[in-house]
C-alpha cells in the first residue's frame, strides 16, 4: 500500500510537467500566430497604400506623357527645320520650347519605401512582391532618364549658337526615350494594378 502512495505523486508530477510544457508550447504557437496575423495585416495596409500611390503615379504619368509627346514633336520639328536650314535654329523657337519646360511628373514612392523599410514586403506573397519590385524598378529607371533630360534641358550655355544643333538632337533623343519609357511604365502600372486589385 505504501508503494502505491509513492507512485501516484510521481505520475501527478509528470502530469503537471506535461500540462505546463503543453501550455508553454501552446502559448508560443498562439504568439507566433498573433505575430503572423499582425504582420499580414501590416502587409495588407502597406499594399493598399502602394496601390493608391501607383494609381496616383499612373494618373500623373498619363498627363505628363501628353506634354512630353508635344515637346518631343516640337524638337522633331526643330530638327527638320535644322536639316532644311543648317545653322539656322532660331533662339526664339528654342526659347519658346525651353520656356514651356519639360514638365516635372509627380511620381511618388513613399509607400513603397516605407513598406520596404518596415519589412512589410516580406509578408506579401512572392508574386505581389515581384510585381511591385518590377514596377518600382522601372519607375526609378524612368526618373533617372527624366533627370538626365532635365539636366540637359536647363543648362544655360546650351543656348549658345554653336551648341544649339547638338542640343536639339540630344534633347530629341532623350525626349523620345522618356516618352517610350513613360508608355512602358503606364502599361506596367495598368497591368500591375489589374493583377493586384483582382488579388485583393
Amino acid at each position: 500500500m505504501n508503494q502505491v502512495k509513492n507512485i501516484q505523486p510521481k505520475w501527478f508530477v509528470l502530469f503537471e510537467v506535461l500540462v505546463v510544457l503543453f501550455s508553454v508550447v501552446f502559448g508560443l504557437i498562439l504568439n507566433e500566430l498573433r505575430i503572423e496575423h499582425v504582420n499580414k495585416k501590416r502587409a495588407d495596409i502597406a499594399l493598399k497604400n502602394i496601390i493608391r500611390e501607383m494609381k496616383t503615379n499612373l494618373s500623373n504619368i498619363e498627363s505628363s506623357n501628353l506634354h512630353h509627346i508635344t515637346v518631343r514633336d516640337s524638337l522633331e520639328y526643330l530638327l527638320n527645320s535644322q536639316k532644311r536650314n543648317p545653322g539656322k535654329i532660331s533662339i526664339n523657337e528654342l526659347g519658346m520650347l525651353m520656356n514651356g519646360g519639360f514638365g516635372v511628373p509627380s511620381i511618388q514612392n513613399y509607400s513603397w519605401n516605407l513598406a520596404k523599410n518596415l519589412g512589410s514586403i516580406e509578408f506579401m506573397d512572392y508574386k505581389t512582391a515581384t510585381i511591385l519590385s518590377r514596377v518600382y524598378d522601372l519607375q526609378d529607371f524612368y526618373m533617372k532618364k527624366y533627370d538626365k533630360l532635365s539636366e540637359n534641358f536647363y543648362i544655360a550655355n546650351n543656348m549658345e549658337l554653336k551648341k544649339r544643333e547638338g542640343l536639339v538632337l540630344s534633347l530629341h533623343l532623350l525626349a523620345s526615350d522618356v516618352v517610350i519609357t513613360e508608355s512602358n511604365l503606364k502599361n506596367m502600372y495598368s497591368k500591375a494594378l489589374e493583377i493586384l486589385e483582382d488579388a485583393e
